[in-house]
């Protein structure tokens, strides 16, 4: 598959894609709703896994990317979407087990984490690292 048709079917942005690359991550899962798209990745050196999520097609691996943008939805809307966006990082759990999330924004970290809980997710505590925090979505048993 060339280049082009990856970014086609993703909506990734090159820069994004490249930064991927470099950090050994390879991109194994790609779910959007609204205006939110989740990128699965596994690492090509530890086989970990984690969930990038970029809204309206902006980059998501830069601390710049990550500052908060304010929304026009409805709570009810909001609701339904992250219904949707849990049920996905349902399925990849269950598929590949324990999934990093985080952000470069630590009270964006913080907020999806509690959307998580709330659905019924096993979460573990906030790891903070010096360009921010992420958390584990563990494998339910």
């Amino acid at each position: 598959m060339k280049l082009v048709d990856i970014l086609n079917e993703l909506l990734l942005l090159p820069a994004d894609l490249e930064r991927l690359n470099r950090y050994g991550e390879e991109i194994i899962g790609e779910f959007e709703e609204g205006p939110y798209t989740l990128i699965l990745t596994r690492n090509r050196h530890n086989g970990n896994h984690q969930v990038g999520l970029t809204s309206n097609e902006q980059e998501f691996t830069t601390p710049n990317s990550q500052q908060k943008k304010g929304t026009d939805k409805s709570m009810s809307t909001i609701i339904q979407v992250w219904g949707r966006v849990a049920r996905k990082l349902q399925q990849w759990n269950g598929t590949y087990g324990r999934l990093a999330v985080g952000s470069f924004n630590k009270e964006r970290t913080d907020k999806y984490r509690r959307i998580l809980h709330n659905f019924g997710f096993e979460v573990s505590q906030l790891y903070d690292q010096s360009s921010g925090n992420f958390f584990f979505i563990n494998k339910r048993n």
